[in-house]
């Protein structure tokens, strides 16, 4: 096994399994929650992130040993890590009583806002069977004068945040208007890059209003390939259509061009292997960026005792995902170091970057 496996293959069995931990560790912070994109950042040699959930039972222990983090295994090396410091994030209300965290939430290197808290599919029953937002069968919007008091805050306080993630639940039909409100106001507050993530909207012409409001890169994920497995697992989603996600992603790719800066998301576990490689061949052909996630259960959803994919396919999907993309002149996504904490990616190239 070449180190380049070697690396891919640890970081697999940390996101599969995630870390227990030895010693003085402040629980109460938001970084050991257990969700799909919250948990303990960790950071590899050679700039490899990897957020892996807190699990008492896992056989790799995080140990802190003075000022020093060892990742420790009872039959494998043991490596000296760093874990992204996150604290117990903004410890601040907004004017309204609002604390800060209830709005954006640090990963990494990027602040993550919510233009709206919960998801319209929940509220009609055909939620993802796989989020945790699949309980919450509430949404509401984050105020505007809440997002811009957050992004001025992290502008004159917070270095460690380089770039802007817009998400947070599909909007309602009457919520695009606010979308591209909440990334007007982030691009009015800094010049820092912003990446807007959401679900095919109903025209077009919203996906130019959210570009003309600033934003570099967009994803629009189709998570399933297979169109049985997408109805059994993302049935909300699913019903708009494949070809919606299709006009969608090719119309973004005729606005920001065809080198990376239109994504889609697959996850990887949840259909057939060969489905999420006929995905990936798809997405890339045209000028779409790849990204895999790892199907992880989350506790409270209807999914949570779902087996987890195999590593060895895992390693296996990832070296033809990467072959795929490079036939067509792309890398597997996401490029910046950081951001690949939760998918199934490594910097294998010089493509990959961390923003400054």
């Amino acid at each position: 096994m070449n180190e380049r496996q070697a690396s891919l293959e640890l970081k697999i069995d940390l996101l599969l399994n995630g870390v227990s931990l030895k010693g003085e560790f402040d629980l109460s912070s938001r970084a050991f929650l257990n969700s799909i994109s919250d948990g303990i950042h960790i950071i590899l040699k050679d700039d490899i992130y990897i957020t892996a959930t807190v699990n008492k039972e896992s056989l790799f222990i995080l140990e802190k040993v003075s000022e020093s983090l060892i990742l420790l295994h009872t039959t494998k090396n043991s490596h000296t890590v760093k874990v992204v410091p996150t604290g117990k994030y903004f410890e601040k209300k907004s004017s309204d009583g609002t604390w800060l965290e209830d709005i954006g939430t640090f990963q990494t290197d990027r602040l993550r806002i919510s233009a709206f808290k919960g998801c319209s599919f929940v509220l009609k029953n055909e939620g993802c069977k796989f989020c945790e937002a699949s309980y919450k069968r509430k949404q509401r919007r984050n105020k505007i004068s809440n997002i811009v008091e957050l992004v001025s805050y992290c502008e004159r306080n917070e270095e460690r945040i380089k770039h802007y993630l817009v998400s947070g639940g599909t909007p309602p039909e009457n919520g695009w208007d606010h979308f591209i409100n909440v990334c007007k106001a982030i691009r009015n507050q800094t010049n820092k890059s912003i990446y807007a993530m959401f679900s095919p909207p109903p025209t077009l012409d919203t996906i130019d209003k959210i570009v003309d409001a600033g934003v570099q890169d967009v994803a629009i994920n189709l998570e399933l390939f297979n169109r049985e497995k997408s109805i059994e697992f993302i049935p909300g989603k699913t019903k708009l259509g494949f070809n919606k996600y299709s006009q969608s992603l090719e119309y973004s790719v005729k606005l920001l061009g065809n080198r990376g800066n239109v994504k889609s998301l697959l996850i990887v576990g949840l259909e057939d292997y060969s489905d999420t490689l006929n995905g990936v061949e798809y997405l890339a052909q045209r000028g779409i960026m790849p990204i895999l996630s790892i199907f992880k259960p989350v506790m409270g959803t209807p999914l949570e005792y779902y087996p987890t994919p195999n590593k060895d396919d895992l390693i296996d999907i990832w070296m033809k995902s990467q072959e795929i993309c490079e036939k067509y002149s792309l890398t597997l996504g996401p490029l910046c170091k950081c951001c690949q904490n939760n998918t199934l990616t490594i910097p294998v190239n010089d493509n990959y970057f961390k923003y400054e």
